[in-house]
């Protein structure tokens, strides 16, 4: 069993539903009627062990942009450092 995300592309309705994993690719109708499309989305896990000092999140998000961890920009940090 997995949860699965769908969108409707004419009400723009999001639902999740609980699928076998057989299933999810099965058509799935909206409650307007129209065929909704799975989406992707983020995963939610979490990979135990790790180095405690390295903030993934914020590895992850300075990846995205393409900057080096250090050079990320405050606002844009899980956590906040103290200003000075």
């Amino acid at each position: 069993m997995g949860i699965y995300v769908y969108e409707c592309h004419k009400c723009w309705r999001i639902e999740e539903r609980l699928l076998p994993v057989g299933q999810r690719d099965t058509p799935q109708t909206c409650q307007c009627g129209e065929p909704m499309a799975r989406t992707v989305t983020a995963g939610n896990f979490r990979m135990p062990g790790g180095n405690p000092k390295i903030n993934y999140a914020d590895q992850f998000t300075a990846d995205m942009i393409g900057v080096p961890v250090h050079d990320l920009d405050r606002g844009l940090r899980t956590k906040k450092e103290p200003t000075a």
